[in-house]
């Protein structure tokens, strides 16, 4: 049985190996692990292991943006040009109407995650660059 407070260590090891800051990282109350990190200022990502029933590891990493920062623009609209060019992410927004990313999956081990987290990350980085440029194609068209 894998403690999670070792999964923990050991991805906040291989976040700090890679310049990564690091912004919390804790095992909740649900005994999810739990590893909060900025891969470059103003891109903050969090990174949640979860243990299932049947032996296997559910995880997701995500960011959030408010909804202030795409004023004016259909978010719903946005997440849809968002899937649509990188089909490994989701894009979606939640009943406040803030904008998120996420990879989520599943996987027998935490450790095989270290390997792919640069990539997950780079999905990701694409992800928030494609909604960047879209709000900056609807400010400059003005829609």
């Amino acid at each position: 049985m894998l403690s999670m407070q070792k999964v923990v260590q050991d991805l906040s090891a291989f976040v700090k190996s890679q310049g990564w800051t690091i912004r919390l990282q804790k095992v909740d109350e649900d005994g999810d692990g739990i590893v909060a990190f900025s891969p470059k200022d103003g891109f903050n990502l969090t990174l949640m292991v979860s243990p299932e029933q049947d032996g296997l590891f559910f995880y997701i990493l995500g960011g959030a943006y408010s909804s202030k920062e795409f004023a004016g623009l259909s978010l719903e609209a946005l997440a849809l040009a968002v899937t649509s060019k990188i089909k490994a992410a989701k894009c979606f927004t939640d009943n406040d109407g803030d904008l998120h990313f996420r990879i989520e999956g599943f996987t027998h081990d935490p450790a095989t995650l270290p390997p792919i987290l640069p990539r997950l990350v780079k999905v990701l980085d694409d992800a928030t660059d494609i909604a960047a440029a879209f709000r900056l194609f609807r400010g400059l068209l003005g829609r």
